[in-house]
């Protein structure tokens, strides 16, 4: 299968590259820098560019998204808003636009606020999935409450 891996060079990225390689699939890593040693395909794509991401995306059969700014600290809140919850919708976006059906988002234990929250969120069981009550606060990072929450409907 042909699979276009967003945050490719990130840690996660790079391990999923491996498996998906291993497995026997066509990568095409996209990534703002390029991985540290690969075997695949690359482009540079900047995921808060639309257009970059329609032509990395094009041609791809399956997505793995994984392009973001991992925490709240490193940078400001409004890069992180770009990156993450833009970043997100126009990926989304592209595979509408582009028939790409599969598509595999992923995020961290900050979308629910389990690590930066001044208090740490009630969680009815574990192991969190869709069925979960929404939590009642936004966390303190708000890109991965806005990510998964007003998430247009696509397909």
């Amino acid at each position: 299968m042909k699979v276009a891996v967003t945050g490719c060079s990130g840690r996660i990225g790079q391990a999923i590259v491996k498996a998906l390689l291993e497995r026997g699939d066509q990568v095409r890593g996209l990534d703002v820098k390029p991985p540290e040693q690969w075997r695949f395909p690359f482009s540079r794509v900047d995921v808060s560019d639309f257009g970059q991401v329609v032509q990395g995306l094009a041609g791809a059969e399956a997505v793995v998204h994984l392009a973001a700014i991992p925490g709240p600290r490193i940078v400001p809140p409004t890069e992180i808003l770009r990156v993450n919850v833009l970043g997100t919708f126009h990926v989304l976006e592209a595979c509408r636009l582009l028939g790409i059906r599969r598509v595999v988002i992923a995020s961290s234990i900050n979308a629910v606020g389990l690590h930066f929250n001044r208090e740490r969120p009630r969680l009815d069981y574990l192991p969190i999935d869709e069925q979960h009550p929404a939590l009642r606060k936004p966390t303190a990072f708000p890109s991965g409450w806005a990510s998964k929450s007003p998430t247009p409907p696509f397909g």
